[in-house]
């Protein structure tokens, strides 16, 4: 893995711990963090969350 495909893996999965906290509070629906997980997809392009993301 590059050091820019690192970079790109550990902000998608910082922003989905963020989003995932949101969730779990009730800040957001099911929905909604699917929609922002998808977002975050296309935003950061990670190499592995693609893979493991859920």
């Amino acid at each position: 893995m590059t050091t820019e495909q690192l970079k790109r893996e550990m902000l998608f999965q910082a922003s989905m711990a963020c989003v995932g906290r949101m969730r779990r509070s009730g800040l957001l629906t099911d929905a909604e963090y699917e929609k922002c997980r998808e977002m975050m997809l296309e935003k950061y392009n990670p190499p592995l969350g693609k893979i493991v993301s859920n």
